[in-house]
């Protein structure tokens, strides 16, 4: 009994220190409108999540899927046509720029300029280099090898 009668006293505390804090707080009451509207509506549950998976697969099975397609254009250019393109220019201009090779060029042929280019360097047929970091990259002719020709 001694126990039982001191989880009481504690518990009265606890609600007497709630009541306390919540002395001040006023919570507005309903308009009449909300109350009219509460009165007609349908008293709903709290939804689950399987409630809403079930939810989630009736609108997807209802929905009628879209046909979509996606045609993929081949560009028929490959690094050997990019390298001799390259090597051609470089004995007109002796020196070009990245920049200037790539300009007014799309993705592909950009990905293929660049791929050339790094296969002509490790064939030591062309020499490459840079001002500074992240500055153009100068492409000159190695005289000595010319390996596409």
């Amino acid at each position: 009994p001694l126990l039982e009668y001191k989880q009481m006293k504690e518990a009265s505390s606890n609600l007497s220190h709630l009541n306390e804090s919540q002395k001040y707080t006023y919570y507005r009451n309903l308009f009449d409108a909300e109350q009219d509207e509460l009165a007609t509506e349908n008293n709903f549950k709290n939804a689950t999540l399987f409630d809403l998976l079930k939810a989630f697969k009736k609108v997807t099975e209802r929905v009628k899927p879209i046909e979509q397609q996606h045609i993929v254009e081949i560009i028929p250019i490959t690094t050997e046509e990019k390298s001799r393109l390259i090597l051609d220019t470089l004995k007109i201009k002796k020196r070009i720029s990245f920049f200037e090779i790539t300009l007014n060029q799309n993705r592909q042929h950009i990905v293929v300029t660049f791929l050339a280019l790094l296969e002509m360097i490790k064939l030591q047929s062309i020499i490459i280099y840079q001002d500074e970091t992240f500055d153009d990259i100068i492409i000159t002719l190695k005289e000595e090898l010319t390996i596409f020709e």
